[in-house]
C-alpha cells in the first residue's frame, strides 16, 4: 500500500491537500505527514505502523470544523481486513483569522 496516496485520497472533493507546505496562499487547505515503521517478529515483517498527522487550515471555525469532520469520516472509512485506523486524536488552535484542526492517528497495515 502506498499510504501517502491512500491518505491523499481522503481529501478528494473536500479540500486541497499537500504532503509538504511551502507557501500556500489560498484557504482552506490541508497538510498531512505519514511516518512508516515496520513491525517484525522471527518470521519477518508482519505489519507496518503508519503515524499520520493531518492539519486542516481555514479562515473561520465553522469551515475548519466542517472540513475536518468530513476528512475524519473518510479517514475512518479506510478500515478493512488488512487496515486498521486507531488512536485518533483531534485538537484545535486559532491564530487571529486562521483556524486549524490537527488530527493524529495510527494506521496499521497487516501484510
Amino acid at each position: 500500500m502506498r499510504t501517502e496516496e491512500v491518505i491523499a485520497g481522503i481529501f478528494n472533493g473536500i479540500v486541497n491537500a499537500y504532503n509538504m507546505v511551502s507557501n500556500v496562499e489560498c484557504l482552506p487547505y490541508a497538510v498531512f505527514q505519514v511516518n512508516e515503521n515496520s513491525v517484525s517478529n522471527k518470521d519477518g515483517v508482519y505489519r507496518y505502523d503508519h503515524g499520520v498527522v493531518i492539519n486542516v487550515v481555514a479562515g473561520n471555525f465553522d469551515e475548519c470544523k466542517d472540513i475536518s469532520d468530513r476528512v475524519m469520516k473518510n479517514l475512518l472509512s479506510l478500515r478493512n481486513d488488512d487496515l486498521s485506523v486507531t488512536n485518533l486524536a483531534v485538537s484545535g488552535e486559532t491564530d487571529g483569522d486562521i483556524y486549524m484542526r490537527k488530527m493524529e492517528c495510527l494506521i496499521i497495515e497487516f501484510v
